[in-house]
C-alpha cells in the first residue's frame, strides 16, 4: 500500500556482470590463497534432520548437500 512507504529505507539493487575478466580475477585470487570457496558438507538423505539442525544453529557457514541413496 502507498502508506507503507518509508523514507528512512533505501532499496539498493546490485548489478553484477560476469565475464572472463572477473572469472580470471577470482581464479587468480583463489590460486594466491586470498579467497576460498565456501565449505561444503555432505549428508546422506537419512541425516536430513542433522543437516537442518546444523543449518539452523548458524555455526556453519557454507553449503549443505543432501545425498540421496543409490538406486
Amino acid at each position: 500500500p502507498a502508506d507503507a512507504r518509508r523514507d528512512d529505507v533505501r532499496i539498493v539493487q546490485a548489478r553484477v556482470a560476469r565475464g572472463r575478466a572477473q572469472l580470471e580475477r577470482i581464479a587468480s585470487l583463489m590460486a594466491q590463497g586470498a579467497i576460498s570457496p565456501p565449505a561444503i558438507m555432505q549428508f546422506p538423505l537419512e541425516s536430513a534432520r542433522e543437516a537442518h539442525e546444523r543449518m539452523e544453529s548458524r555455526s556453519f557457514a557454507g553449503k549443505l548437500v543432501l545425498i540421496p541413496p543409490s538406486p
